[in-house]
């Protein structure tokens, strides 16, 4: 099986990913289930949507309901008018929202504001994780996705989109730190990262922590192409168990996949 944490719907920056887009990758690459939020939402970026959050999350729970690949994750426009915390227990608790995705750097919010404490109080009810959205900016460092998930420390907490990026070696050392502590679930995706990153993230902060996203489709036609290409090179250099870890089991301990 493979599962891919990390994948949007809508539009940002120019691009459009489209469901017609998102199908072709999910069976080119042999994805089983891809996680999706989506971009509408957004209130920055070059084009952003800033869709009203019930209308963003609905036309998310419709895309995932024409392609049993396809999972829903609910997009939080944190402080927000809005973005209201029963709204959001109502839609986690009846609909098939598998998790809940925060953007400090596309929505505007602190991702350590102690705002977010009465939506991560929903999620440790219903045993969902969160993704939080990373960036080299100070409200969005994996500092401070940590600090709010030492808050709640039975919420599983993914730092998504640091591959590649500045603040890798930050989100690989909190993901470190926390498991040392054992007062955080922190995660981290592979979204972006290099196979050389992932594998020293193996050794530094073992394979446990580690779940493949790839930012789908970022990359449009070509994303199943790129995926293909990482995921060969990552099952190259390490350990089956370990490929198996970050590309499926991991995931499948998380999220309520069906």
């Amino acid at each position: 099986m493979r599962i891919d944490i990390h994948g949007h719907m809508g539009a940002f920056d120019g691009r459009v990913s489209t469901p017609e887009e998102t199908a072709r990758y999910v069976e080119d690459a042999a994805i089983d289930h891809l996680l999706i939020s989506n971009l509408d939402a957004a209130s920055l970026g070059t084009g952003a949507s800033n869709d009203d959050e019930t209308d963003a999350n609905l036309a998310c729970l419709r895309l995932c309901a024409s392609n049993p690949k396809l999972a829903p994750l609910y997009w939080v426009r944190l402080g927000r008018v809005d973005s209201n915390v029963r709204a959001f227990s109502g839609a986690m608790s009846v609909e098939d929202f598998v998790g809940a995705y925060f953007s400090a750097p596309l929505s505007e919010f602190d991702a350590g504001d102690k705002c977010i404490d009465a939506y991560l109080s929903v999620l440790a009810r219903l045993k969902r994780p969160a993704l939080f959205d990373t960036s080299p900016e100070d409200h969005a460092i994996p500092a401070r996705a940590y600090a709010a998930a030492r808050r709640h420390v039975g919420v599983v907490v993914i730092l998504t989109n640091a591959g590649g990026e500045p603040h890798w070696e930050e989100a690989v050392d909190v993901v470190r730190v926390a498991r040392q502590r054992e007062d955080a679930r922190l995660y981290l995706s592979t979204t972006r990262a290099s196979t050389a990153d992932i594998v020293a993230a193996v050794e530094q902060i073992g394979a446990n922590q580690l779940m493949f996203g790839s930012d789908a489709t970022h990359f449009g036609p070509q994303h199943a192409e790129y995926v293909l290409e990482r995921l060969e090179r990552l099952r190259e250099a390490l350990d089956p168990r370990d490929y198996a870890r970050i590309t499926e089991t991991n995931a499948l301990a998380c999220f309520p996949l069906k």
